[in-house]
């Protein structure tokens, strides 16, 4: 997952974006826990989020956990 080209990532700080090259273990499509395994499992190999729907994710988080911290 990569921001579309010219877009700068706003969150650089609590959900930095990996390098160019940087692989990133993810456990199997199908795995259950214990251990790791997927909150809402891919719909096959290769299936990406889109990065604004990422981006909504982190920025809801970010002020969930600000609003606990209070």
């Amino acid at each position: 997952m990569c921001p579309l080209h010219g877009q700068v990532w706003e969150h650089q700080r609590v959900a930095p974006l990996l390098a160019k090259g940087t692989y990133l273990g993810v456990p199997r499509i199908g795995r259950k826990p214990p251990g790791t395994h997927w909150a809402v499992p891919p719909r096959r190999a290769g299936d990406l989020c889109e990065p604004a729907a990422v981006e909504v994710l982190i920025t809801l988080a970010c002020t969930a956990a600000r609003q606990a911290e209070q």
